[in-house]
């Protein structure tokens, strides 16, 4: 007789460590404005929190099904695709201002 494989998922909760999770999205609400008062002083001081990670981490604690959220390499791609087209279309937008500074001062000279 052959075996069929079978993947099983065991989830343990109780009460106390339900609370715990739950109170993740609180935290990080708490965290985030926090930051947000401190950045009108020193907008630098957002650098202390690892972003991904903590949304990740309070989002995923609650009852959202994890099959919703990408893994966290796909994250880091699309996080840098994102990042290449904004910077991509920063350097379109200097190349087209420069070519209407340049129409314009030939405008002028004109």
């Amino acid at each position: 007789m052959s075996e069929i494989p079978v993947d099983l998922d065991f989830t343990f909760t109780n009460p106390l460590t339900e609370g715990q999770e739950a109170g993740k999205m609180k935290i990080l609400q708490d965290v985030l404005s926090i930051l947000g008062i401190v950045a009108e002083v020193d907008e630098d001081q957002d650098a202390i929190l690892d972003l991904e990670t903590a949304v990740r981490d309070a989002v995923t604690s609650g009852e959202a099904p994890l099959e919703w959220f990408f893994d966290e390499n796909a994250t880091k791609e699309i996080i840098q695709n994102r990042r290449k087209e904004k910077a991509d279309n920063a350097e379109m937008l200097k190349a087209q201002q420069a070519m209407e500074l340049a129409k314009t001062g030939k405008d002028i000279m004109s």
